[in-house]
């Protein structure tokens, strides 16, 4: 699977990918916005074009250390922001956007979007 790959499938899953090359690596910046239209995004580096694996290795990383409650926390903090409404809205949107990661892990993972409608996404 090549970049162009990895940016199909993300486009696909709703993702917005921006590839480039930085310091002697591939450099994969994944964006989207949360239910709620907070901007979310994660960057992923790979030393090979061709190594997607590592791509979705560290993509399915991220997924599985994503702890909504403590993001939440830390996005309340960030921002002052003290309602209990906006504290449920905030695990809500990290728990979606896990779901959204760990998805985007398994199609990069198989190099297809085969598995998104397992995983919840209509493609």
């Amino acid at each position: 699977m090549r970049n162009e790959d990895v940016m199909r499938i993300a486009s696909q899953l709703g993702w917005n990918a921006i590839i480039q090359w930085k310091q002697n690596a591939w450099c994969f910046d994944f964006h989207r916005k949360t239910l709620s239209g907070v901007p979310f995004c994660f960057t992923v580096t790979s030393p090979n074009e061709e190594d997607c694996q590592t791509v979705a290795d560290e993509v399915f990383s991220l997924a599985y250390s994503i702890d909504p409650s403590a993001c939440a926390e830390e996005w309340m903090i960030q921002t002052g922001a003290v309602a209990p409404s906006r504290y449920h809205q905030a695990v809500a949107d990290m728990e979606d956007i896990r779901q959204r990661v760990q998805q985007l892990a398994f199609c990069l993972s198989v190099g297809s979007l085969a598995l998104a409608p397992l995983l919840g996404e209509s493609c």
